[in-house]
C-alpha cells in the first residue's frame, strides 16, 4: 500500500550502501521473534525490516556465524544463563566494539544479566516498579503498567521522547548503573517512572494485585526504566572498521512493550527505533515515526 510510511521504508532501503545486520540472540527462552501471536515479536522483526535493517536468528554468541556478523545484537529477556563461553565471546566483542539492546524482564534471573550487564556497568535490581501514575490503557489497569514520560532530553536514544510522546510498559523492572567499567566510559538513565514509584521485590504478589508490606516495598525516586553506556575502546569496530571502536550499550527493564500486541501502542516502536539507529551508528534518521 504506497502510504507514507512504505515509500519512507522503501527509500531508505534504496539510500542505504548496506543493510545494519540486526541478530535476535535465541537459544536461552528469549522472545519468539517469528510468533504473529499477542506475545510474538514478528512485528518487531517487520518493523527493523521496514526500517532497512537485515535481521536474523542467532542461535546462541557461539555459532559459526557468530556475533561478530552483527552490527546490533538484542538479547530479548532470556530466560536461561548463557554458557559462560557465550558470556566471555560477548564480553570480548563488546570490547571489540559491539553494540547490543538487552530488553529485561521482571523476575528473570540470566546470567546476562548478573554477569555480563553488570561489568558492563548496569545493575538490574530484581523487582518490579509499581507507580501510582497507572495506565488506563490496559484491559485490566494496575500500578504495574507503566506510562513512562520522562526522558533525557539529550542523548539520542530519548531527545525525541517528551511529555507527549509517552511509551506503554507493563511489568518494568528498575535499571540502576553502578561502576563504569573504564574512566571515560559514559553510562547514562535515559527514561524514567515518576517519583511516587516503588519498588516491589515480591512479583507474584505484585502480579495478583496484594499491597506490599512496607519492608517489602522500597520508594526510588525516579527509577530508570532505560539506561544506555557508550564506551571508546581500540581496536577494530564491530562490523570491522579500522577506525577505534566504540561499544554502545542499551537497557530497557522490560520486554512486553515490544510484544506484538503493544508495538504499535503510543511511541513504544519510537523508543526501540531510536535504540537501534544510536546503536548501528545512524543517529541521522533518529526521528518519531508517523502514526497513520
Amino acid at each position: 500500500y504506497p502510504s507514507e510510511r512504505n515509500i519512507t521504508a522503501a527509500l531508505l532501503r534504496l539510500s542505504s550502501e548496506r543493510s545494519p545486520r540486526v541478530f535476535f540472540l535465541v537459544g536461552h527462552g528469549e522472545v519468539d521473534l517469528a510468533s504473529e501471536s499477542d506475545g510474538g515479536y514478528s512485528g518487531l522483526a517487520a518493523l527493523l525490516r521496514d526500517q532497512g535493517f537485515e535481521v536474523r536468528a542467532l542461535v546462541g554468541p557461539a555459532a559459526a556465524e557468530g556475533p561478530a556478523e552483527a552490527d546490533v545484537l538484542i538479547a530479548a529477556a532470556p530466560e536461561r544463563d548463557l554458557l559462560s563461553e557465550e558470556i566471555a565471546l560477548l564480553d570480548r566483542w563488546l570490547e571489540s566494539g559491539g553494540r547490543m539492546l538487552v530488553l529485561a524482564e521482571p523476575g528473570l534471573r540470566s546470567n546476562l544479566y548478573s554477569d555480563l550487564l553488570l561489568r558492563w556497568g548496569f545493575d538490574l535490581e530484581d523487582g518490579v516498579i509499581v507507580d501510582a501514575a497507572s495506565s488506563p490503557l490496559l484491559e485490566n489497569p494496575s500500578p504495574l503498567n507503566l506510562l513512562v514520560h520522562l526522558f533525557a532530553p539529550y542523548h539520542p536514544v530519548s531527545r525525541t521522547l517528551s511529555r507527549r510522546t509517552m511509551v506503554l510498559m507493563p511489568t518494568t523492572r528498575p535499571v540502576g548503573l553502578a561502576r563504569k567499567p573504564q574512566p571515560d566510559d559514559r553510562l547514562e538513565r535515559i527514561a524514567f517512572a515518576t517519583e511516587r514509584a516503588r519498588l516491589d521485590r515480591d512479583l507474584a504478589r505484585a502480579l495478583a494485585g496484594r499491597s506490599p508490606t512496607q519492608s517489602d516495598e522500597a520508594p526510588i525516586g525516579e527509577p530508570a526504566v532505560a539506561a544506555a553506556g557508550s564506551y571508546p575502546r581500540g581496536g577494530a569496530g564491530a562490523a570491522g572498521e579500522a577506525t577505534p571502536a566504540e561499544a554502545r550499550i542499551v537497557v530497557i527493564g522490560d520486554r512486553d512493550f515490544a510484544s506484538n500486541r503493544l508495538l504499535g501502542a503510543l511511541y513504544n516502536r519510537d523508543l526501540l527505533l531510536n535504540a537501534a539507529r544510536w546503536l548501528a551508528s545512524d543517529e541521522s534518521r533518529i526521528a518519531l515515526t508517523d502514526k497513520a
